[in-house]
């Protein structure tokens, strides 16, 4: 056990998920010409996220994390305007005392990538992409009294 009366030494998951999403035939989003089964925009085909945490007994823990989009997705009812598929590393360090007090720190987008990590989905404007944050870390301090 460490300091915060976790279990020590590695753990991991791993998400992985997909969907063949289609629109029926003949519907037609409002305004727009019929779209029969076209893929349902803003939502990727496949997404699969993983962290892998190590913890030790002193209470240090490191946290990487990989989010993957493997494939460009579309982002419009009428399957013209894709979103780029992505992937986004992170990376995460605590350590905690037996006071209930974490000191934290992270960086997230380790590889400084331009992508859209959200979209908006048939967007009047055509204003589709929400850019995701460039490379950014942040440090923090986490006090629960026991």
């Amino acid at each position: 056990m460490n300091n915060n009366g976790n279990q020590s030494g590695p753990k991991a998951w791993i998400v992985r998920a997909g969907e063949d999403s289609r629109h029926a035939e003949g519907f037609a989003a409002a305004g727009a010409i019929a779209i029969g089964w076209n893929d349902i925009p803003g939502a990727p085909g496949q997404v699969l996220a993983t962290e892998i945490r190590y913890s030790h007994p002193s209470g240090f823990s490191l946290t990487p994390s990989v989010e993957w989009i493997p494939q460009a997705y579309f982002v419009d009812s009428q399957n013209t305007i894709e979103n780029n598929g992505w992937t986004n590393l992170s990376l995460r360090a605590e350590w905690s005392t037996s006071y209930g007090m974490t000191v934290f720190a992270a960086g997230q987008n380790l590889t400084n990538r331009n992508f859209s990590q959200s979209v908006q989905v048939d967007n009047a404007a055509g204003k589709f992409f929400e850019p995701a944050d460039g490379r950014s870390f942040y440090a923090g301090l986490r006090w629960s009294p026991r």
